[in-house]
């Protein structure tokens, strides 16, 4: 396994975000999704498994509610090397949305 799936830096992540105090987690894409959120949850397990890209999703993670935002990698919202149109244009419809209030 690399680095990013070990059990150790699972904790490693629980630790910072009990250090912060956070009750907010902004994910960008599907590695974090994969390799952290879905230690918790089987309902998600990549980006594309969240009802509406962008919404905020309430999970619990060791006792504590935690508000997700499910977004995409920067990467693919830039149109960086080989990224998907569909991603680019959702985030660009969710920015507007944003925008707007």
């Amino acid at each position: 396994p690399t680095p990013l799936v070990t059990d150790n830096r699972i904790k490693e992540i629980l630790d910072e975000l009990k250090k912060s105090k956070a009750d907010t987690i902004i994910l960008l894409g599907d590695q974090p999704i994969k390799y952290f959120l879905s230690k918790f949850t089987n309902k998600y397990r990549k980006l594309s498994d969240f009802k509406e890209y962008g919404e905020p999703v309430q999970i619990k993670i060791e006792g504590k509610v935690y508000t997700i935002y499910p977004l995409a990698h920067p990467r693919q919202v830039s149109k960086l090397g080989k990224s998907n149109h569909k991603w680019f244009d959702l985030h660009q419809m969710w920015i507007k949305e944003r925008l707007k209030g």
